[in-house]
């Protein structure tokens, strides 16, 4: 219901913002007779075209009316200063409303593209510490949120590029799949992220959307888990792995659970070994890192979904929640931390202020 409200006040301050420049428009002679039709039946026609989206997927109907009532709005503004710099009336609103509809119409097919081209993002770590060989090659994956800009067969296609890619481990880093994943998609997508061909191995811990969409699918968390292990799948809940001789690796439950904290996680693990730690929020890395944590690998923020989230995030750290950062890879002393922007996002088809990627990790050692 909350979307339905927020539509239906972005639809009126538009309705009302366009109105008001069809009259300041008429005040200054700008229009004819012809152009009051013409714009009447445009304004008509994406009412119809609103009104169509939102029956058919209410949050990106919000989306689309949201960038749109900015983008005019923004066009008034600089139409205003305009002409408050000329210091007469300048005609050319119809211009100005045609502009900013045009530029949004970009803006949006730019944030479709973005959303949907799954790109490889490289990080490199060195270590001070023996790996036992000379590069570990970790791939990760989050945020697929199944069902959103991609089923099961798209999934797969995606998995043809990190294959290329060649991993020594793949980690999921949660949000594999949400309440818009059918139980057809899911077998599927599981099915797929088994095939991969690694050296050791495939791990798999737990998002928010995981774990608390029950009852919201066709399927619970348990079966989902079921399904993963029975592709070869290793899912961990606040626990560890001995990866190879020399490399460690905790999956932790999400942070919407009970967990345990990363003191006991790490309590029996040798200081000599490489510890990898996989969290689905990025808000822990702290105390990650006091715990001993080499790399820690999360991802939910969607590094930021749509624009200004991004750029306020880097400005204004301290309103956007729990989160330590929201995208890239940044250093807690010694512990190198990496958030993801996933390869979909839950609900929204746009992207406008990052991209979607999977990660490469090259761990080097000494």
């Amino acid at each position: 219901m909350i979307w339905y409200v927020m539509l239906a006040v972005i639809f009126a301050a538009e309705i009302a913002g366009i109105v008001y420049w069809q009259l300041r428009a008429e005040r200054r002679g700008e229009q004819s007779q012809t152009k009051r039709w013409v714009k009447s039946a445009v304004l008509l026609a994406a009412a119809v075209v609103w009104a169509l989206l939102a029956v058919y997927d209410k949050e990106n109907a919000f989306i689309v009316l949201l960038h749109l009532f900015v983008f005019l709005l923004v066009g008034m503004c600089a139409d205003g200063v305009f002409s408050l710099i000329r210091k007469k009336k300048v005609k050319g609103s119809a211009c100005v409303w045609a502009a900013a509809s045009a530029a949004c119409l970009i803006w949006l097919c730019l944030g479709w593209a973005a959303a949907h081209h799954v790109r490889r993002t490289d990080y490199s770590v060195t270590s001070t510490k023996a790996i036992g060989q000379d590069r570990l090659r970790i791939a990760q994956i989050t945020d697929t949120h199944i069902g959103t800009t991609m089923d099961g067969a798209g999934f797969a296609k995606k998995l043809k590029d990190v294959s290329k890619a060649k991993p020594d481990i793949v980690v999921v880093t949660g949000d594999f799949t949400d309440a818009n994943t059918s139980r057809e998609d899911m077998q599927r997508s599981c099915l797929e992220l088994g095939k991969l061909e690694t050296k050791y191995g495939i791990y798999f811990v737990f998002g928010n959307h995981d774990c608390g969409d029950e009852g919201e699918r066709s399927f619970t968390s348990a079966e989902l888990e079921a399904e993963l292990e029975r592709n070869g799948v290793i899912v961990l809940r606040d626990e560890g792995v001995r990866v190879s001789d020399n490399v460690y690796l905790i999956g932790r439950r999400d942070a919407s659970e009970h967990r345990e904290n990363m003191r006991k996680l790490t309590a029996d693990i040798r200081p000599t070994d490489y510890l990898i730690v996989l969290d689905h929020q990025p808000n822990s890395f702290t105390e990650e890192s006091q715990a001993g944590a080499d790399l820690v690998l999360t991802g939910h923020t969607h590094g930021g979904q749509l624009m200004p989230l991004p750029l306020a995030s880097r400005l204004l750290p301290s309103f956007f929640g729990d989160a330590d950062f929201m995208y890239g890879k940044r250093m807690y002393g010694s512990t190198a931390c990496i958030v993801s922007s996933g390869m979909s996002s839950w609900e929204f088809w746009f992207k406008t202020g990052t991209v979607s990627e999977f990660v490469i990790v090259d761990v080097e050692g000494p």
